[in-house]
């Protein structure tokens, strides 16, 4: 999976993602939703710049 930069395009579908985001310089999940007022990240909302879905959990034991 490539990261995908905020600024080139954001997800189409609202869920858990992937992201890096400067507020503390990290990579985390975080949620993004769409909404009457925009598009948002619930965490840490201009400081990701960065995202990727989500990878397949673990399969088998």
């Amino acid at each position: 999976m490539e990261w995908i930069k905020t600024s080139d395009r954001l997800p189409n579908d609202d869920g858990y993602y992937l992201v890096y985001e400067t507020f503390n310089n990290r990579v985390a999940d975080d949620y993004f939703f769409h909404n009457g007022s925009g598009d948002h990240w619930k965490l840490f909302h201009i400081h990701v710049t960065h995202w990727m879905p989500l990878p397949e959990p673990p399969t088998g034991e």
